[in-house]
């Protein structure tokens, strides 16, 4: 097969099915910054080791697999980065709570905190919003929480991950 083709075939490929495959990644929880990196690095990979003239029900299936891959590497190559820890957040905010004010100023920036922690928690959706009051918030054990909501523990970690995926995404919070 000639370049020409070649480049042919893989720009029909990327028009074909990018955006399908940014809406997979992003539903994933992949940052928007990085969409078009990993969109990029999923067909590098099919490039790499398949044919570009498999037929479309095949490439489709194949595409979807890397890009299953690809977010998994993501959040693997992210989880070294320093990110909110959603699990300290009540440590964080009754610490935050106790702390001695020393002048206006302080008060001022720890009660300007506090609002902006509450108001992002209170804008998450419902059932994210409820495993985060009563798991991180009020110190509920993953078995209270679970029978308090009436859902299961995979739920209760499925809601903590996704809420804390959106918080991070967001509202950029970071904790130290």
């Amino acid at each position: 097969m000639q370049q020409a083709e070649e480049n042919q075939l893989l720009l029909s490929l990327y028009d074909t099915y990018q955006k399908d495959l940014k809406k997979f990644i992003r539903y994933k929880g992949v940052a928007r910054d990085d969409l078009d990196d990993v969109i990029q690095e999923i067909f590098l990979a099919y490039c790499r080791n398949y044919s570009l003239t498999l037929p479309d029900d095949e490439k489709k299936k194949i595409l979807l697999t890397i890009a299953k891959t690809k977010t998994i590497d993501y959040y693997r190559m992210k989880k070294d980065v320093d990110i909110l820890n959603i699990d300290s957040l009540y440590g964080e905010m009754e610490m935050l709570s106790k702390y001695h004010m020393g002048d206006g100023l302080e008060k001022v920036i720890h009660d300007e905190t506090c609002r902006e922690i509450r108001e992002a928690i209170y804008k998450l959706k419902p059932e994210w919003r409820d495993v985060i009051m009563e798991y991180v918030v009020h110190g509920k054990s993953t078995k209270e929480v679970c029978e308090k909501l009436g859902i299961k523990e995979s739920s209760l970690r499925t809601r903590l991950f996704r809420a804390k995926q959106y918080l991070r995404a967001k509202y950029k919070f970071s904790f130290k």
